[in-house]
């Protein structure tokens, strides 16, 4: 193969069936495909990770973390009759309590329907 970097690593594709193919075995396409993603990986940078149990800053325009949803989710479903609210009623008052915009409540929505079903199931499994 002309033109490539000599990695100390054979050149490994796939063929046309899905099995995976190195050195010789391969086309002049295959390895022109694996050289370019090999080299490509100087492109990427990582994203810095928090340690475990530091404390995540939020991204949302609110300021409000997944656990501050969570824990006032707790907050409301211990102090609500469950047998006349609503999840969108749970959602509402999540967005008055924070100030929380539409737009982010349906962003959060799934994140907050499921601490609402987590939260349901840890009192049904604790009664």
């Amino acid at each position: 193969m002309q033109g490539a970097p000599a990695y100390p690593f054979p050149s490994v594709g796939s063929n046309s069936a899905g099995m995976v193919v190195s050195g010789p075995d391969m086309s002049m396409g295959q390895q022109r495909e694996a050289s370019t993603a090999i080299g490509s990986f100087g492109d990427f940078t990582l994203a810095p990770v928090s340690p475990p149990g530091a404390q995540q800053l939020s991204q949302w325009p609110s300021g409000i973390s997944d656990e501050q949803l969570a824990g006032r989710v707790a907050e409301i479903i211990a102090t609500t009759d469950l047998m006349t609210i609503t999840k969108k009623q749970v959602r509402q008052q999540i967005m008055a309590y924070f100030g929380m915009s539409s737009d982010e409540e349906k962003a959060r929505r799934e994140h907050i329907n499921q601490c609402i079903t987590t939260e349901l199931e840890m009192r049904q499994a604790s009664a």
